[in-house]
């Protein structure tokens, strides 16, 4: 009985394997292998390779760039969260600030408090100056970088 169960079981996997073309791959790789006048020195990578995956090399450059991105963006981060304070301390409410920033979540009722600077109101119909223009509120244009 339990002959039977297992010799099942491997009939399902097989034809599993046909029908999703597994085996036609595979024999696809190793014949590419076989006929390959060279024989690489790493035919797992030449089989890596074979199915368009990334090699071990690709990897690694990946995730350097990877970490670099993450740097760049926790750097970026902190550029904002520096700009939106000095906006919030010159009287200037700040536009939403993104996710990811320490002042996410915080309105700029919220940030304006966090920071200790009262809200700016609007009075008389005059708009408040917003931090596109240069030197608004002594606050300095962003640079670029």
């Amino acid at each position: 009985m339990n002959y039977q169960v297992s010799d099942t079981k491997k009939e399902d996997f097989r034809k599993y394997l046909e029908r999703n073309g597994i085996v036609d791959a595979l024999t696809k790789i190793l014949v590419g292998l076989y006929e390959h006048p060279d024989k690489p020195e790493n035919p797992l990578e030449f089989i890596k390779q074979f199915l368009g995956g990334p090699g071990d090399a690709d990897v690694e450059v990946l995730k350097a760039e990877n970490r670099d991105l993450r740097r760049h963006v926790d750097d970026l981060t902190a550029r904002v969260d520096d700009l939106t304070k000095r906006l919030i301390a010159a009287g200037i409410t700040p536009p939403p600030v993104p996710a990811g920033s320490s002042l996410a979540g915080a309105g700029a009722g919220d940030a304006a408090a966090k920071s200790g600077v009262g809200e700016v109101g609007v009075t008389g119909g005059d708009a408040v100056v917003g931090a596109g223009e240069s030197g608004a509120a002594g606050v300095p244009p962003p640079t670029a970088g």
